[in-house]
């Protein structure tokens, strides 16, 4: 699975559509701080150690709460993104 791959998976299961998944993702590509990751998309994760996956997901939910908050800041999925902590 690639990074992006890896990314479209846990936003489709938390059950955003697949219009917002695309925004989501754009999002996220299009962040200052994830230009280092420009040629890394469509590698696979399994080359790389498991903090990069981890990193991946923390830039995901941090766009997608982001996301959320602009387009629809009471969406019920808003939990799936959230610190644990703060559910």
């Amino acid at each position: 699975m690639t990074f992006e791959q890896y990314i479209r998976k846990q936003l489709d299961e938390a059950a955003l559509f697949p219009e917002d998944v695309e925004a989501v993702i754009k999002r996220i590509k299009d962040a200052p701080e994830n230009k280092v990751m420009e040629n890394l998309w469509h590698r696979d994760l399994e080359g790389y150690p498991a903090t990069m996956q981890k990193l991946a997901e923390v830039t995901m939910k941090r766009h997608a709460l982001l996301w959320i908050e602009e387009t629809c800041p009471d969406a019920w999925f808003k939990v799936c993104f959230l610190p644990e902590e703060v559910k």
